[in-house]
């Protein structure tokens, strides 16, 4: 997560996630319906993860890019949440847990650092609960997943946050990086020629011929025309799925000279929703 973009960019570094911002008074703070049922409980202490674990894992099936942690990933993220003042509550519906929320009192703000839950009504009840804070805290901050739409309950359209640049990346190998690209199933077959450039990595000035076939691309070298051009740090955005060809062809990121190269390069390069909450 970078203090400055412009201290990354002239490296072809480029942003591949967002989140959704907020900072709003806490007393302004609006949600959908709760569910009642919903009990949550405030976490002391903790030696088993497997909760958070099972929960965490469960959520990031909507979303591309998450960290995928280890019971030692926990470990450490919780030594430095706790130290930091972090304080954590679980929502179970019966004896199921349903959601978590990590969050800290800081001065006068109620920061939510991380949420989960399995439906709308636990996100609630989260909501609810933070909000219930209001006579310690006077704002609410949270860097919610980009496609959060709590703010469609708002009162004051002002406090309804906005899009969020949040962490940066640069592909090193892009030979590499396609040769490693998992292919979804049911992706159209065919060749496409790319040219690919870099200002700082020579190795990834190239000019590819990329054969999709139906389980692996075959990568070869070539003196066609390209198909389609673009820079490391289009690519960069492609491969992690942060915008779609369209999109950065739309914005003249990306020059597109064949149509149905970008049909086959936006079945296995497809846009994606992304998610990360770790700080590195």
């Amino acid at each position: 997560m970078p203090e400055y973009a412009g201290v990354y960019l002239p490296y072809q570094f480029t942003f591949v996630y967002f989140k959704h911002r907020y900072e709003l008074p806490l007393r302004a703070l609006s949600f959908g319906e709760v569910d009642d049922s919903i009990e949550l409980k405030r976490v002391e202490s903790i030696n088993d993860f497997t909760e958070f674990s099972n929960l965490y894992e469960s959520f990031m099936q909507n979303y591309n890019g998450f960290v995928v942690r280890s019971a030692r990933e926990w470990s450490n993220f919780w030594t430095v949440f706790i130290n930091e003042s972090g304080e954590a509550t679980i929502a179970y519906r019966g004896d199921i847990p349903v959601g978590y929320m990590l969050y800290q009192r800081t001065g006068k703000a109620f920061k939510i650092v991380e949420m989960v839950h399995v439906d709308a009504a636990v996100k609630n009840s989260f909501l609810r609960y933070a909000r219930q804070h209001v006579a310690q805290c006077d704002k609410l901050e949270w860097l919610a997943e980009a496609d959060d739409l709590t703010y469609l309950h708002f009162q004051d359209q002002s406090h309804c946050g906005s899009s969020f640049p949040f962490m940066m990346a640069r592909i090193i190998d892009a030979r590499k990086a396609l040769e490693l690209l998992p292919l979804n199933s049911g992706h159209k077959e065919g060749s496409i020629t790319i040219l690919l450039t870099d200002d700082l990595v020579k190795s990834n000035n190239i000019l590819l011929k990329l054969n999709i076939g139906n389980n692996a691309i075959k990568i070869e070298d070539t003196f066609n025309l390209p198909d389609i051009e673009m820079d490391i740090s289009a690519f960069t955005q492609l491969y992690f799925g942060q915008f779609s060809l369209t999109e950065l062809v739309a914005e003249g990121i990306i020059a597109l000279y064949s149509d149905h190269a970008g049909l086959l390069l936006s079945d296995i390069l497809p846009k994606c929703n992304n998610y990360i909450n770790e700080y590195y």
